[in-house]
Order: C-alpha cells, then structure tokens, then sequence
C-alpha cells in the first residue's frame, strides 16, 4: 500500500498548478477523476459519475461518489477559484443527506470534509479543511483513508471523529484563553499573585505592580506590557525575610 504522504504529494503536485489556469468544473473534474483513478487505485466500477438526487420536483446531479462494500464518499466538485462558502456547503449537505451517505467533500481550490453523525438529529458538519499543500497533515490523513484498499465506513468514521475532537480542544484552549484575557486579563494576574505569595514575596508590592501593568491581546499571542514584567514584579515586590 501507498504512503498517504505519498498519494497526497503526488495529488498535490498534479493539480497545484490547475487551481489558477481558469478551468471550468466539468474540465476539473475530469482531472480529479483521474487522479482518483492514478493515484488512490479507484476504478470505473467504484467511481459514480452524475448521481441523480431527486430534489421536491428537480432532479439534480452529484457530480461523484465512491463506492465500496458498506461505505459511500459523495464528492460536490466546483471551480478552482470559487470560493467554497455556505452555498456550496448546503449543497452537498442536501446531497449527503438525500442520497444517505455520511461523508462527503467539497472540492475546488481546497479541500473540505463533511460527516454525518447519524447518531444526532444535527446536519453534517465540516471537519476539515485544507489546500492542496502536500505537506498537509490533515491532507494526508485523508489520503489514508481515501485509497481504494483502505476504504471502509470505520475507517472514514475514525477519521471524522477524531477532526472532531480535535476542534473540540482547539475550541477548548480558546474559550480558556479568552477567559484568562477577560478584564485587563485579572485571572492572570491572579495566578501570578498566588504563585508570588507562595514563593514568598509581598502581597502588597506584587498588588502595587500587577495595577500598572496591562496584558495585550494581539494577533496569534498574549502578552505583557513590558517584556521584563515578570522580571520586575520579583525585583519590585521583593521577598520577605
């Protein structure tokens, strides 16, 4: 079996150079076709083309689905260049949900997967998004589990669920370091001046400091007024003998 770094590069390295050459969808999705087929080992009889979705009195088409015993991947392909938003989304969303399939990737200029927990009443989510950058680790993890040899419903399910559980953390560490950040960051101030006392140094130097001294919040990083903060409340409070 093929690494999927290896698969994810090589599908990279074929189709980074299409995503600006101004293709139309049917000609870029020809191109995703064969790459399914080159690189992760899919062939005609897995590969649907134009599924029909009955729509209230429409008839649509899902331009791609992957097809193997007890698992089905529904693919909404768009141009290279359109912007993959909510319109896009509830697209495949509506597909997924009417042709029963609990995976499902939008795919143009990026990447992005959406699962079904069939388990809640809740529409399928997105649990990831990335470009085509072959050093993508959320691209090769999907590569994994997209090779024809590899491709099952527990497989898939893993997959999403643990996206999931990472967004659940990374959504974690932020609402924590926006409570840490709330009112000129007192909550940091207060583990500071807990850990001071406990150190041995005075209540009311550390008191008299930790007043003059602002926590910034700026793009990607939390941090003190004065770079030599913590330095200057241990100089300025002192320790008690």
């Amino acid at each position: 079996m093929v690494a999927g770094s290896e698969m994810w590069a090589n599908l990279c390295h074929n189709l980074a150079p299409l995503l600006t050459a101004g293709l139309s969808e049917e000609v870029f999705q020809k191109v995703f076709e064969a790459q399914l087929k080159t690189v992760f080992g899919w062939d005609d009889a897995g590969m649907q083309v134009k599924i029909p979705v009955p729509m209230g009195r429409s008839l649509k088409q899902a331009d791609l689905m992957l097809v193997a015993p007890g698992a089905r991947v529904v693919i909404e392909m768009k141009r290279p260049g359109l912007e993959l938003g909510s319109n896009e989304a509830g697209q495949l969303i509506s597909y997924m949900r009417i042709l029963g399939t609990r995976f499902g990737l939008l795919v143009g200029s990026r990447i992005k997967v959406f699962y079904d927990d069939d388990s809640t009443d809740e529409n399928p989510v997105e649990v990831a998004d990335f470009a085509f950058d072959a050093g993508s680790e959320g691209g090769i993890e999907l590569a994994n589990v997209l090779e024809r040899n590899a491709f099952t419903e527990p497989r898939l399910r893993d997959y999403c669920v643990e996206r999931i559980k990472r967004q659940q953390s990374a959504k974690a560490l932020l609402d924590l370091k926006n409570r840490l950040l709330a009112d000129n960051g007192q909550r940091i101030k207060d583990i500071v001046k807990a850990k001071l006392i406990q150190d041995g140094y005075k209540e009311a130097g550390i008191d008299s400091l930790l007043d003059g001294i602002a926590i910034l919040r700026e793009p990607g990083e939390v941090s003190l007024s004065s770079r030599s903060a913590l330095d200057s409340i241990y100089r300025t409070a002192g320790q008690s003998q």
